[in-house]
């Protein structure tokens, strides 16, 4: 694709936009956002083939700008409202606010580290700071220790996962799925509609079964690459 049909294509965009307003009303206009999206996913796709380096990377940088602009706007709209007007942020802030920087982080890891190094992290990650916040809300007691069985649940797979990923992989995805079972019907009856629902799923059961799916496709490489050379296991071969 051409620079000239990426311009064609906004332009078909906004025509659409504007039969929409037309029908629906002025409100249909917050849909020109997605003309901030049409270059990036035409860029995956298929790159402009006349545009050149600089060009390219000025509107990297511009979207990076734009990625940090947003978080600091959400920041203050945190703080204005728990320290100005001394109230909870809804749910759809919070979404507003982690499921960007999730997504920047695991690219990050993904593309600079792998697939193993991400799977590790967000196990890690997750499964610490449920411990640690299980821990720090009850102290050491019984009540502590049941609940920290969830974060456990996360750390002891990923644990085995440095040895052995596909094993590793498996529980945490498996302990995803439980976690669904288990505290769905509680999310549904305590959450204030259908945002809530789906920030608690990014909170916690989509980060360990993503890192479950990471370490059990690193483990399937790896056997594959290494297994027809060597004729061993993958236990054999983490030994």
């Amino acid at each position: 694709m051409t620079a000239k049909q990426l311009w064609i294509v906004k332009a078909i965009w906004v025509l659409i936009v504007i039969v929409l307003c037309v029908v629906l009303g002025g409100e249909a206009l917050i849909l020109l956002v997605g003309l901030l999206f049409i270059r990036p996913v035409v860029r995956e796709i298929r790159p402009c083939s006349d545009l050149d380096e600089r060009q390219n990377l000025l509107f990297l940088k511009g979207g990076y700008y734009g990625f940090l602009t947003a978080m600091f706007l959400i920041v203050v709209v945190f703080m204005v409202k728990s320290f100005v007007q001394h109230e909870e942020p809804a749910p759809e802030w919070w979404l507003v606010l982690s499921v960007p920087l999730v997504v920047n982080g695991s690219f990050y890891l993904w593309r600079a580290a792998g697939m193993r190094r991400i799977g590790l992290v967000l196990g890690f990650l997750f499964g610490g700071i449920w411990t640690a916040f299980t821990l720090a809300s009850h102290g050491f007691s019984l009540e502590s220790l049941m609940e920290s069985v969830v974060g456990l649940s996360i750390l002891v797979p990923t644990f085995v996962a440095l040895k052995w990923p596909r094993i590793g992989g498996t529980l945490l995805m498996i302990a995803a799925i439980v976690m669904i079972v288990f505290f769905g019907p509680m999310w549904w009856k305590r959450m204030n509609g259908p945002l809530g629902i789906v920030l608690m799923l990014c909170v916690l059961p989509l980060p360990v079964l993503l890192a479950g799916l990471c370490l059990f496709r690193y483990g399937v490489i790896q056997a594959s690459e290494t297994a027809p050379e060597t004729g061993k296991s993958e236990k054999e071969m983490t030994e």
